[in-house]
């Protein structure tokens, strides 16, 4: 079957997998798509995260069944920069604004709205969070538990390699493997630098996503296993493919 759109559309991909594993959980029972757009809205959003390429369909429907709904209203912070992490959260319906202190200013990082999610930083570090995030608008929020987080999303996202992997890996060619260091510069200049390696600071990566190539590998190194951890989950979470080199190699 062919299908032509008629005008401007958007269309979301999910794969097969996804699809099977979310419609086993839903009810025989005939509903009212409009009743349910809002909660259909962020599902989707979630649902057509590469994440989702790489955790196992039994992952994906307890992990519908562990969110937790809550309601906010505007002005209502939902985590503080400097907390500890506990929830990683997904806005189902509203607005928000991420803000880091920094040199004693207060800098806008993003807006969120419906499908984006936030708060995961700090469950895969487990270090405080490193920004405020403050609703804008009333909503909802779906909410993940730390340990529902780490079991659920991100022990199947990362996955180690040794440096004897990242050889074969290089030696092969194809597709191109890059060690990605993301040391902060201070580090570096002191010397904790790998030969061969990009050096990309953790606090900006996201940003620099654009200027990395999409059909490469990268294996993210630190000093230590959290922040390379965090460092793959961020380029898998964005359609690249991403590893951690092992942390007691990383350091050596």
């Amino acid at each position: 079957m062919t299908a032509v759109s008629t005008s401007n559309v958007s269309v979301l991909k999910v794969t097969r997998k996804v699809v099977g594993a979310f419609l086993q959980g839903l009810p025989a029972k005939d509903f009212d798509v409009s009743d349910y757009e809002d909660e259909v809205d962020w599902m989707s959003s979630l649902l057509s995260s590469p994440l989702f390429e790489f955790i196992p369909p039994a992952n994906i429907q307890t992990l519908f069944s562990k969110f937790e709904e809550i309601e906010v209203k505007r002005g209502d912070v939902v985590i503080r920069q400097g907390d500890k992490g506990d929830y990683s959260y997904v806005i189902q319906s509203g607005r928000a604004v991420v803000e880091r202190q920094a040199s004693g200013k207060k800098i806008q990082i993003a807006k969120l709205k419906s499908g984006n999610n936030f708060g995961q930083d700090a469950l895969v570090t487990d270090v405080p969070r490193n920004a405020t995030v403050t609703m804008t608008t009333g909503g909802i929020l779906q909410r993940l538990s730390e340990p529902d987080f780490e079991s659920l999303l991100m022990h199947p996202v990362i996955e180690k390699v040794s440096l004897d992997d990242v050889a074969g890996m290089v030696e092969a060619g194809e597709p191109k493997t890059y060690i990605l260091n993301v040391r902060n510069p201070k580090e570096i200049e002191e010397g904790q630098k790998i030969d061969g390696s990009l050096n990309v600071p953790l606090l900006l990566l996201r940003k620099s996503l654009p200027k990395l190539r999409p059909d490469a590998v990268y294996v993210i190194a630190s000093d230590g296993g959290k922040r390379s951890e965090l460092g793959a989950y961020i380029l898998n979470e964005n359609g690249f493919s991403a590893y951690v080199l092992n942390q007691e190699q990383a350091s050596a």
